[in-house]
């Protein structure tokens, strides 16, 4: 138990039936025991029967152990106070005819006097019905039962005097119940009324706290979602200013490679047009190289031709020179054997003696003249001998210049083939250097375009800069704010919180 339900716990109908009944409890303990005593005592002064005091100890001792038992088995019963009023009714019946002790009846009331804590008119209409009638009963049997009524006898005036009290007590006790009851139903319907009413306002103002509740609890999702898109987009706008910074100094780096990249596309447009220029002339040598090479060509097939007439004619100037060799031959043949008939003619002639002598003259000029033939012919054949080499070295070199001249004609050729297929390679050439020209003529103009773009884009990218420095600041600024929002709805959150105790 808490200590609130500690401070307010005989608000529940538990709790207080639980204290009445062990209060009752202890007040029937004590007038049965005043009973036992009541008993004992007459008995030892001969005033009551033993038995019928045995008796009233039994019944005594029997309803208080009933009682023990019914309070443990159930402390918090409705119906304990009719169990311990119906006991107290035969106790108080079996008292009051037995003991000479009206003052038991008087405190048979009290119990009954305690139980208008209950607040149960019902309960206190019959208890004080039953006791009242129990006690006129007693009333009569006592004094014209028992007794007999004896005129000069005061004690039935005692009696009667007694009953009124008593019945005065029953009385009042259910005029204390009826306004207890009136007190307790008109406090207990303001009450409830206040009850109804404080439990309609706290129903509206728990309704209002739940929705202030659920709109602070939506508004603070609300404030932390913002925040934590504040804070993304400060770290994104923080990202963005330090991303367009470094794009500033990359654009700044880039006007400075595009203004390098002019220059170097100035001088290659310079050197593009060198460039033309020189596949130009080179153009006009190659034509001038190609007529060389035509005319070479024309003269090594003239050459080539020359060749093979001066091949033509050293052949048959060797023939001719071989003809003439073999008539040297056959004129030194001759002429041996001439010197041999001569050599004969002057045996002939010395055989013969004077007459032969002429003869032998003339023989010896002829042999002179075959000598000298023979000389002669011995030196045109050393002469056609030379004649011969000299023609067949003649040839041999005519043939190499032929085949030089064969070959010299095929590199003329390959080389005007090579000087034609240059000639095409230096047109595709002058071509192409054109066509870069015009590609870099409008790679200039493109870069200039570029660099007018990054310009642009600097300038661009320096108000961005200074915006997102700006979005970063706001975004700073909402942070706090948000923040500040936060701690407002947490402390709303806090109060409505403290509502749920309610619920």
């Amino acid at each position: 138990m808490n200590e609130k339900e500690m401070q307010f716990r005989y608000a529940d109908r538990g709790e207080q039936l639980h204290r009445m009944n062990r209060a009752m409890t202890i007040g029937y303990f004590i007038y049965n025991l005043v009973v036992i005593i009541v008993s004992v005592v007459q008995m030892n002064l001969g005033y009551l029967f033993h038995l019928n005091g045995y008796f009233l100890i039994a019944l005594a001792v029997f309803n208080s152990t009933v009682l023990s038992i019914l309070i443990k088995r159930n402390p918090e019963s409705e119906k304990l106070r009719f169990q311990a009023a119906m006991m107290l009714v035969f106790t108080t019946m079996f008292s009051g005819l037995w003991l000479n002790a009206m003052y038991l009846t008087y405190m048979g009331l009290i119990p009954l006097v305690g139980c208008v804590l209950f607040y149960d008119m019902h309960f206190t209409k019959i208890t004080t019905a039953i006791y009242y009638v129990e006690t006129v009963a007693i009333f009569f049997a006592q004094n014209y039962i028992l007794h007999g009524y004896d005129v000069e006898s005061h004690e039935d005036i005692k009696a009667a005097m007694n009953l009124i009290v008593i019945s005065v007590f029953c009385l009042i006790i259910f005029l204390a119940e009826k306004i207890a009851s009136d007190f307790q139903n008109d406090t207990m319907g303001k009450i409830k009324a206040e009850q109804e009413m404080t439990d309609a306002m706290l129903a509206d103002v728990m309704e209002v706290a739940s929705e202030v509740r659920g709109g602070t609890e939506r508004a603070m999702n609300y404030m932390n979602d913002l925040s934590a898109s504040t804070n993304t987009v400060s770290s994104a706008m923080r990202n963005i200013s330090d991303s367009t910074q470094h794009t500033a100094d990359n654009i700044t780096n880039q006007t400075s490679m595009t203004q390098n990249i002019q220059e170097n596309i100035d001088t290659t447009l310079a050197t593009s047009d060198e460039m033309v220029e020189v596949a130009k002339k080179s153009e006009e040598l190659n034509a001038k190289s190609m007529k060389m090479v035509e005319h070479m060509k024309s003269q090594g097939r003239t050459i080539s031709e020359a060749n093979e007439n001066v091949a033509d004619a050293m052949e048959k100037l060797q023939t001719r020179a071989e003809d003439v060799k073999g008539i040297a031959d056959t004129i030194f043949a001759i002429s041996s054997k001439t010197n041999l008939l001569a050599l004969n003619a002057s045996i002939e002639s010395a055989r013969a003696g004077e007459a032969g002598r002429g003869f032998a003259v003339v023989a010896d000029e002829i042999r002179d003249l075959a000598e000298q033939t023979r000389a002669e012919t011995e030196n045109i054949a050393t002469i056609l001998n030379e004649l011969s080499d000299h023609a067949n070295a003649a040839g041999d070199a005519v043939k190499i210049s032929v085949d030089a001249t064969r070959a010299q004609g095929k590199i003329i050729s390959d080389v005007a083939d090579s000087f034609e297929e240059m000639n095409s390679n230096v047109n595709q050439l002058a071509d192409s250097i054109n066509m870069i020209d015009h590609q870099l003529t409008t790679l200039s103009s493109e870069n200039n375009r570029i660099v007018d773009a990054i310009t642009q884009l600097s300038a661009t990218t320096e108000e961005v800069t200074a915006s997102a420095q700006q979005a970063d600041e706001l975004t700073d600024t909402n942070k706090a704010s948000a923040d500040q929002t936060k701690e407002m709805l947490q402390k709303i959150l806090r109060v409505a919180g403290k509502l749920d105790r309610y619920q």
